[in-house]
């Protein structure tokens, strides 16, 4: 529960707690990185989404306090991808045979 609490934070204190990046517990971290990640790849009514590829080049350019964290996170962000790519096409392959 304390990552829900601490996800908001900024690197410089800025956040909604006050609390500076080696106050923020590894996992407030993590969740902070994975909001970012999809109120920017998210398509609303405030935001035009990116592509999911500009959105971690963004974040690697930026850098992040915590390297580990930013390279689980993208490594975690293209397996889910990859697996979600290959579904997709199994899907319509599956289909094609149906329909074919």
């Amino acid at each position: 529960m304390i990552c829900a609490y601490q996800h908001q934070e900024s690197v410089d204190g800025t956040g909604y707690q006050g609390l500076r990046y080696e106050q923020i517990t590894t996992e407030g971290r993590i969740v902070n990185l994975a909001d970012g990640y999809d109120a920017t790849v998210t398509r609303s009514a405030w935001n035009v989404s990116q592509v999911r590829d500009e959105c971690c080049q963004q974040y690697t350019r930026a850098g992040h306090p915590d390297d580990a964290v930013l390279l689980a996170f993208l490594r975690t962000v293209e397996r889910f991808h990859t697996q979600w790519y290959l579904c997709q096409r199994n899907n319509f392959v599956e289909e094609k045979k149906q329909s074919g």
